[in-house]
Order: structure tokens, then C-alpha cells, then sequence
């Protein structure tokens, strides 16, 4: 009985869509950091199931970036590196 479950997901591309159906639920733009995403939040659309787009890079000219995130970044493709599930529980203490 988890009181919210995240999804840890690492990826590279220009930016994440987490939807479900045709309703988009939240996006993430790539920083270089694991994406956190609460799914407590989006409880009434986890029966419709969700979908999760990468979107391939498109152009680094002009943004800043750290250079280990830009190196990364000089990929043609957009992939998903790991994903993970990690629960979160709450205790009340009386």
C-alpha cells in the first residue's frame, strides 16, 4: 500500500511526453537528470494505460547545457536508458 509510486525514467532526446490516450499529462525537457514523475496525480488515467514518447534531438546550438549532458545529447536517435519504479510510503506517527 504505497502512498504514491515515481518513475525514475533516464533518457536522452530533446524532451519526454508522458500521456495517456490522446491527453497529454506532463512533459519533461532534457537536462541531463532522471525524470521523476508522481503517478498518485494521474491515478483516474492509469486505467487507460500511458504512453511515454521520446523525442529525438533536434538542435544544441544556443542552449547550455553541462558538457557531459551535451555529449550525450549528439546521438541521432532518442532512447529510453532505464526506467524504474520506486514507491513511496508514508507514516503516521502518534
Amino acid at each position: 500500500n504505497a502512498h504514491d509510486v515515481f518513475l525514475k525514467i533516464n533518457y536522452l532526446g530533446d524532451m519526454a511526453r508522458l500521456s495517456s490516450g490522446d491527453k497529454l499529462l506532463t512533459d519533461n525537457f532534457y537536462n541531463g537528470k532522471p525524470w521523476m514523475i508522481g503517478l498518485r496525480r494521474f491515478k483516474p488515467q492509469l486505467r487507460n494505460g500511458l504512453q511515454l514518447t521520446i523525442v529525438q534531438w533536434r538542435d544544441p546550438h544556443g542552449l547550455t547545457l553541462e558538457p557531459s549532458a551535451r555529449e550525450r545529447l549528439r546521438r541521432d536517435r532518442a532512447e529510453i536508458v532505464d526506467a524504474t519504479a520506486l514507491p513511496q510510503y508514508e507514516v503516521l506517527v502518534r
